[in-house]
């Protein structure tokens, strides 16, 4: 079973364990966060000076934002 943010977020209790944040705070996070993220990505891969392609071409991400946050989260709970 692979971990999504809808998944956890369909149990707030588990979540609230897993992350220390109940879903409506870790929505509000990761509203705040998204758009300097967007910024900061665009600005690491448009930096790179022998692109073949331009930003934006290739594979998309797999997740969601909401994922990759939930999942940097609960690493960085379990590993700090």
């Amino acid at each position: 079973m692979a971990m999504t943010f809808i998944k956890a977020s369909r149990r707030p209790l588990i979540f609230r364990r897993l992350t220390s944040f109940t879903v409506l705070e870790f929505k509000t996070l990761a509203d705040k966060l998204r758009s300097e993220w967007k910024e900061l990505e665009y600005k690491r891969l448009s930096s790179r000076p022998n692109r073949q392609r331009k930003v934006g071409q290739g594979r998309p991400y797999k997740g969601s934002f909401e994922t990759m946050l939930l999942l940097t989260v609960m690493y960085l709970r379990t590993a700090i």
